[in-house]
């Protein structure tokens, strides 16, 4: 099982030994010929490309965590509420 973690940083959680559970997601445009890269601000790996994700707080899911990730990270307001 694992040791869940709330809002504690990443990387912090990992010298400590703690496991945590984090959601991403591919997406693509209407169309399906582009797909959504971020370049990530902070260690471990700055200045990579990403795809948009997350760690999930104490008592969140996949899919919440991952709408949110990509809501802020994309600067977006209304989000499908399937297909997560």
């Amino acid at each position: 099982a694992d040791n869940i973690i709330g809002d504690v940083d990443v990387v912090v959680a990992r010298l400590c030994g703690f496991c945590f559970r984090a959601s991403e997601a591919m997406v693509f445009s209407p169309d399906r010929k582009k797909a959504v890269f971020i370049r990530r601000s902070h260690n471990p790996f700055m200045y990579a490309l990403s795809i948009p994700g997350g760690v999930l707080t104490l008592n969140s899911n996949y899919g919440d965590t991952i709408r949110k990730e990509v809501g802020e990270e994309l600067n977006l307001s209304l989000l499908p509420q399937g297909g997560f």
